[in-house]
């Protein structure tokens, strides 16, 4: 795969989470060294992120004929769409202007004749045109794999909270807050993104609480982070696909409904104990699995072991050589 120019279609806000924005950079940054890559975003946000490494053009979510006229100039060989779901026009037109389209994690049903796709995190609601739908074609950072947990301790001392890189509906809060039914003392550490905008809640558990709290934020990368924890309680997104390379045993607090099909996948897989959608879980009942799962070596044990297997840090090489098998009918554009 040689001198193709890609063009990413990925937004990522407070509102919608961040996980489509380093997902699709981890992907670009594979993808970089032979091909020229390009980014077009609605967020700006986003925008602002993708802006720093690569050629990015923001466009307005309602400015639909602008959008259109600068991928048409773009005039893109492959255009991958790192989004649950897009408007019909938009995909219509990209039909029309490149032949080689790839949908990651697509949710939504208005997909096009001929288009592409792979399903990590959605394998029943998903798109894709692959046999196996599972979690092989993980997109993560390779650091993850070489920062592997070897071995668990019996005692869990060490924990790490993270709610994704917004936490859009604040959960993080009522999470510090249940460490206060329990009767451990743990050393944690809250790991918050940079679109977090929920500080007022979050200051005010910390001060109630009565355990070690220590906040990280608009951390580069965790990858060498998770191997100094015990134990982590993170959302359903792409955070727990990287925890179960690692393969840190986790509690699962899921930030959006929808992430409840990767959470409930990964626990039926032995990684990770799910508690559902954030909102509807009381921190009587995170403290009571914060217990059970912290008394539980064995169970912490098999999740470390069943982490490493499922999602096994190869995903990216998967995707990029499927793409690499993609026929390209012109590729010297530039």
């Amino acid at each position: 795969m040689i001198n193709l120019k890609i063009l990413f279609l990925a937004d990522g806000s407070q509102k919608i989470g961040m996980g489509h924005i380093y997902r699709s950079l981890n992907l670009a940054n594979e993808l970089k060294n032979k091909n020229k890559i390009l980014f077009l975003t609605r967020e700006k946000l986003s925008y602002k992120i993708f802006n720093k490494k690569y050629k990015t053009f923001f466009v307005k979510k309602e400015d639909r004929s602008k959008e259109n006229f600068l991928i048409r100039k773009i005039n893109p060989d492959l255009i991958i769409v790192d989004k649950l779901k897009e408007r019909n026009d938009t995909l219509k037109n990209i039909s029309k202007i490149c032949k080689n389209i790839l949908l990651i994690d697509y949710t939504k049903k208005n997909v096009q004749k001929d288009f592409h796709g792979i399903t990590m995190l959605y394998p029943e609601t998903g798109f894709s045109t692959q046999k196996n739908n599972n979690l092989k074609y993980a997109i993560i950072n390779r650091n993850f794999s070489k920062n592997r947990i070897s071995k668990i301790n019996k005692n869990v001392k060490k924990i790490i909270i993270l709610q994704g890189g917004s936490d859009t509906h604040c959960f993080t809060p009522k999470i510090i807050d249940s460490f206060n039914k329990v009767d451990v003392n743990f050393e944690i550490t809250v790991v918050l993104g940079g679109s977090f905008n929920c500080w007022k809640k979050l200051n005010t558990s910390i001060k109630n609480s009565n355990q070690k709290i220590k906040i990280l934020n608009n951390v580069s990368t965790l990858a060498p982070i998770f191997k100094k924890f015990d134990l982590a309680v993170t959302a359903g997104g792409m955070t727990l696909l990287e925890l179960a390379c690692v393969g840190l045993p986790c509690l699962i607090i899921c930030g959006e409904k929808f992430e409840e099909e990767t959470a409930n996948l990964l626990e039926k897989n032995n990684f990770g104990k799910n508690l559902g959608f954030g909102e509807k879980i009381s921190s009587r009942k995170i403290a009571e699995n914060l217990e059970l799962i912290s008394k539980n070596f064995k169970q912490r044990q098999k999740m470390n072991l069943n982490g490493q297997k499922i999602v096994d840090g190869k995903g990216i090489t998967r995707v990029t050589d499927l793409i690499d098998s993609y026929t390209f009918k012109d590729s010297s554009k530039f």
